[in-house]
């Protein structure tokens, strides 16, 4: 059976660069399958008997039980089924998210008892018929083999080690979501900083399959990307100028620029990944544009210290911009107007989120002295995508961006404030607290504060009940602090989950329930 190969493949990896889930021995499949009404295949059920849930370089298939809280199958595809608005059949059961809010599906309608096709769900495009719906792999096993074993194999060897010399080691949290993954040189040589950029070609009511990607790197050929209509990290050097085409026959082909060239001593350190779509359209016959001119431009911006996307064509509609995305609706531009905030802002969030902008209110508005927000809505790991590619960018205009509305199995507030860029003014105007622990906001001002002088943090999360926290100084004591951590917020995980998450993914996340 095809499926039994690709897990004997899949098993040929080393435990780092591979994580997999404890094996299924419980009924919980044929419980999933009754409550919703449907029947996965013998394939998929085939891998999960084995691990329930598994990963390869980043690339995660979720798992499935209480275990894990709102990261489990059965909550996503609750979420999908009773909270999306795009259209989205009873059959489509997503497996793995992407980080940007788009989702790999079982595709149930289409399947036998053995294999069903995988589909690329994207959550900012409106679907009107199913067959819109790009079909990425005619199986789970095909799936496995192209997404994780074949695109792994591109950068690294079985051992998880870099086929350019640096060593692949396991990804924790935040890493995951930014897609990056840590790496150190092997013994004293050096390797050039690379810089990876998200890429997807679309064709609106269309198959993207069989379109092209071509790279070229200072005139020379650097890759080429047969798309079969999904996501690709491309990982560029720095310091290099670039030039990325997106064609397939028959419709408009479409060209980047990418500027790599950074400030000296800029290079090793961390730059917000930037992930965009490029549409291709039937290409009429009387067509003669100049299509070897971009259509948008990525280059470093001394003003925030980071890459910006710059949109270089002039009057093309925004339906054909590099974006993807609307412009502000009339609503939205007079909300803006209202709430004081610059235009620019605002449509920088709502590309970032592919979502409407509405008003923030924190808790207990009634009282006065607080200031208007705005927000957008997303799943919780594009929202701390978000904040973490845009809040340094808001702090330098004396701004802040932040998750204000927590969820772990529906949809996160990402607020942005333009009257501070204090967080600690934020979770005063959040009256961020433990009531139930006789915790006052003052008790977490004091106790933050704290920690912030004695390790650094970085606000990501600021709500009524609710902080979420990334630790910057990593050489800190982690038995102690997890303690801390503990008795101050009786509501987390035991000690050892405490320490584990401090150590692998730098992070605390306290919930006052």
């Amino acid at each position: 059976m095809k499926i039994e190969e690709t897990y004997n493949h899949l098993r040929r990896f080393n435990e780092f660069p591979l994580t997999l889930g404890e094996p299924i021995l419980d009924n919980r499949l044929e419980e999933f399958e009754n409550k919703y009404g449907i029947k996965l295949t013998s394939e998929f059920k085939y891998i999960y008997r084995k691990h329930n849930g598994f990963g390869l370089s980043g690339v995660e298939v979720m798992g499935l039980g209480e275990e894990f809280r709102g990261g489990s199958l059965d909550k996503y595809y609750e979420m999908m089924h009773k909270y999306f608005q795009n259209f989205i059949p009873k059959e489509f059961v997503p497996i793995s998210r992407d980080g940007w809010g788009n989702y790999y599906c079982l595709d149930l309608s289409r399947c036998t008892s053995k294999i069903c096709p995988i589909v690329f769900w994207q959550h900012d495009y409106e679907y009107s018929v199913l067959s819109d719906i790009e079909t990425c792999n005619n199986s789970f096993a095909e799936w496995i083999d192209e997404v994780m074993i074949d695109w792994t194999l591109q950068e690294y060897d079985y051992e998880g080690s870099r086929k350019d010399g640096l060593v692949f080691k396991t990804k924790n949290f935040f890493n995951k979501l930014l897609g990056r993954a840590q790496s150190e040189t092997a013994g004293s040589k050096s390797y050039p900083p690379r810089y990876k950029i998200e890429i997807k070609v679309s064709i609106p009511k269309s198959n993207s399959a069989d379109s092209l990607m071509t790279i070229t790197k200072d005139g020379i050929l650097f890759k080429t990307i047969h798309s079969t209509g999904i996501k690709y990290d491309v990982a560029f050097d720095l310091n290099a100028q670039y030039l990325i085409e997106c064609s397939k026959e028959g419709f408009t082909t479409k060209v980047i620029s990418f500027d790599a060239n950074v400030p000296i001593g800029r290079e090793s350190e961390e730059f917000g990944k930037h992930s965009f779509v490029i549409e291709l359209f039937k290409k009429e016959q009387d067509d003669v544009s100049d299509t070897s001119k971009p259509i948008g431009v990525i280059q470093y911006n001394p003003e925030i210290d980071d890459f910006y996307i710059v949109k270089a064509t002039v009057g093309e509609p925004p339906e054909k911009s590099l974006f993807n995305s609307k412009e502000l609706t009339s609503r939205e531009i007079q909300l803006c107007d209202e709430l004081g905030f610059d235009h620019i802002d605002a449509l920088l969030l709502k590309k970032s989120a592919q979502c409407e902008i509405n008003k923030f209110d924190f808790e207990h508005v009634e009282l006065g002295d607080k200031p208007n927000c705005i927000f957008v809505s997303s799943n919780e790991r594009q929202a701390q995508l978000i904040v973490h590619n845009l809040q340094k960018q808001f702090i330098k205009k004396g701004q802040f961006i932040y998750i204000g509305d927590y969820s772990f199995s529906s949809e996160c507030k990402v607020v942005l404030i333009n009257t501070t860029n204090d967080p600690y003014k934020i979770i005063e105007y959040a009256e961020t607290n433990g009531i139930n622990f006789d915790i006052n906001t003052e008790d977490v001002l004091a106790k933050v504060k704290n920690w912030d002088s004695r390790f650094g943090l970085k606000f990501y999360g600021i709500g009524f009940d609710f902080l979420l926290l990334k630790v910057v100084d990593k050489n800190i004591d982690l038995k102690n602090i997890s303690k801390e951590i503990n008795e101050f917020c009786p509501d987390n995980e035991d000690l050892d989950h405490l320490e584990k998450e401090l150590k692998t993914n730098q992070e605390i996340f306290l919930w006052w329930d």
